[in-house]
């Protein structure tokens, strides 16, 4: 079971509270194939990374193997530290905890949502911070493009800090050189125990979800929409929850599906 489990239960609470990855070129969809081909990050547990004995698991492959199972396909991982930018050419389904947004909806198709998701701030744990105006003016750290950046430059009178990777994000706010980051909540996990002096502090942007990336008009983004649905309805998507959170988080997950 991945931990640690408290955090992500915090995380959740805010999620509910109240109610990304680089980007493809669009192109034709894929062809139907014996094969199903997915692009994923190299490791982003408890979503799709590999165990000790070298077996890909996680959320995202569990669903997506059930999926291969159910149509006959044989599934195929491509892992890649930009995976996204791989997908036209070599993927049918991208598996990169990529969130479903407006604008990228009109670009690319997305399977349901498996996931909820928001962009939170990550500050410093001598931080007092409880309120999102209690960031403005204060410096930023942040990546360009992406989904962070636009929380970032949303808050008012916030200084940018633009950096090239994501480490750089949280040194340069364990530094000091940063007040806060913008980063996802569902990916966020990983890395706050490589920097256990930083901490959660409040959300900037509306909830969300993850969902399963594929190119515009893609013959399996129906199919594997229906599919999601239906794990969220007939107890599947609890019990491959259950392989990797506690009983209390994976009530708080499928809680937010009424809401």
């Amino acid at each position: 079971m991945f931990e640690p489990v408290g955090m992500l239960w915090w995380i959740l609470v805010v999620l509910l509270a109240d109610g990304t990855a680089g980007e493809p070129t669009a192109g034709a969809p894929p062809n139907p194939s014996a094969s199903l081909r997915i692009c994923a990050w190299d490791s982003n547990p408890p979503f799709f990374f590999r165990d000790e004995e070298g077996t890909y698991r996680g959320l995202e492959h569990d669903l997506l193997a059930a999926f291969a199972t159910e149509q006959e396909l044989e599934m195929k991982v491509r892992q890649s530290t930009r995976s996204i930018e791989t997908f036209r050419e070599k993927c049918d389904v991208g598996a990169s905890t990529v969130t479903r947004t407006k604008d990228r909806e009109q670009r690319y198709d997305f399977s349901s949502g498996y996931f909820p998701v928001r962009v939170v701030a990550v500050q410093r744990k001598s931080s007092l911070t409880t309120k999102l105006e209690e960031l403005e003016g204060l410096v930023g750290a942040t990546l360009v493009p992406s989904t962070y950046d636009q929380a970032v430059r949303s808050i008012p009178g916030v200084q940018p800090l633009v950096v090239e990777d994501i480490e750089s994000m949280f040194e340069a706010v364990r530094s000091g050189k940063a007040d806060f980051l913008a980063y996802d909540s569902a990916t966020v996990l990983p890395l706050l125990e490589k920097y256990p002096d930083l901490r959660i502090t409040v959300p900037l942007s509306e909830r969300g979800e993850l969902g399963f990336l594929l190119m515009k008009g893609s013959s399996l983004t129906e199919p594997l929409s229906r599919f999601v649905d239906s794990a969220w309805e007939d107890g599947r998507m609890a019990e491959i929850l259950g392989r990797y959170f506690d009983g209390e988080t994976v009530q708080l997950i499928l809680d937010s599906r009424s809401d």
